[in-house]
């Protein structure tokens, strides 16, 4: 009896730290970052696709619309992709196949009003209609994390030769 007595208070007080461990433990210090149409923190992000002759060209852009200098930092040799959807959904371009980039931090920094661009071409584009997606891969911004997918802008293309 008394056995079970002991039995009884341990399985109580294993089921109390788990409870609050697990209480504990699903906290999160994410923080939301509001964003709009490729505007964050007075940051502005664009996506241009042009047409030099038969090739697909694309700047991905991002403007400090500050008043104060912004670091960024990359977790890479690789600041940004591009990668291209057909009418299908299909992955047609990606702007990091085949490419090997440095791994190690990579920092920017940005002055009030400055724009920086990254870019690249598609040679082997052919009519149709696509999906373009532009990612800048920042990890952080004057020392803060920052979510990536706040980065990413869609564009559709008509492409005719």
């Amino acid at each position: 009896m008394v056995y079970l007595e002991k039995k009884s208070k341990l399985w109580r007080l294993t089921t109390c730290f788990l409870l609050v461990a697990l209480i504990v433990g699903c906290g999160t210090n994410k923080e939301n970052i509001n964003y709009n149409g490729g505007e964050t923190n007075d940051m502005t992000s664009i996506l241009h696709v042009m047409k030099v002759g038969d090739k697909m060209r694309f700047e991905l852009s991002l403007t400090n619309e500050t008043n104060e200098r912004v670091v960024l930092l990359f977790p890479s040799g690789q600041q940004f992709e591009i990668v291209v959807r057909d009418q299908n959904g299909d992955e047609v371009y990606r702007y990091s196949e085949g490419k090997m980039f440095t791994m190690a931090i990579v920092t920017k920094e940005m002055a009030p009003g400055e724009t920086l661009v990254w870019e690249d071409e598609w040679e082997e584009a052919v009519p149709g209609s696509y999906l373009v997606t532009g990612e800048l891969q920042i990890m952080s911004m004057n020392g803060e994390s920052v979510d990536r997918e706040q980065f990413i802008v869609e564009k559709v293309v008509n492409w005719e030769k």
